[in-house]
């Protein structure tokens, strides 16, 4: 089979690097914006991590239809517009979850509680999602089942906040 040309090549490899580093910055921000939260995540993925699986798959199925079927409506568009953006945002943002978890497991006692320990954390744990990410075939695995995991762990979390709340 013909190769690729290798401007083509490139441009890929480069798109997927700035992906990456996207990722890192962005779950950066989010994790030093909301770190209660993200640990509060990562809390309940360790505690529960076959119903964060399970949440977090369901989450990908499930919101999509139910956007779908309030788009129909005339009222319901510009809410499935809103619901459909903050939607991906928690696609791409989940894998945050996953890589605090994987950082505090990782460096354990090292890390205080608090911003600079999720940070610290989300650093670690995102590095060895990038890597892992940057394995031909494995790293896509690798990003669904962190996806599932975050949104599942993050549905979690902010329930249990919720009742306590309550």
């Amino acid at each position: 089979p013909p190769r690729p040309r290798p401007e083509f090549d490139f441009g890929m490899r480069f798109f997927r690097v700035l992906r990456l580093i996207a990722f890192l910055a962005a779950g950066l921000a989010a994790v030093a914006i909301f770190p209660r939260l993200a640990d509060d995540a990562a809390s309940a993925l360790r505690r529960r991590p076959w119903a964060s699986l399970g949440l977090g798959f369901l989450w990908v199925v499930v919101v999509p239809v139910a956007i779908a079927l309030v788009a129909f409506t005339l009222v319901g568009i510009p809410i499935a517009m809103i619901v459909g953006a903050l939607y991906l945002i928690s696609l791409y943002l989940a894998r945050a979850v996953v890589a605090v978890w994987l950082g505090r497991l990782i460096l354990r006692e090292r890390l205080g509680p608090g911003r600079k320990g999720a940070v610290l954390a989300f650093l670690v744990g995102g590095l060895i999602l990038v890597v892992a990410g940057m394995i031909p075939f494995l790293g896509w695995i690798v990003g669904a089942v962190a996806t599932f995991l975050g949104l599942g762990a993050f549905a979690l979390a902010v329930w249990s906040r919720r009742e306590r709340a309550a």
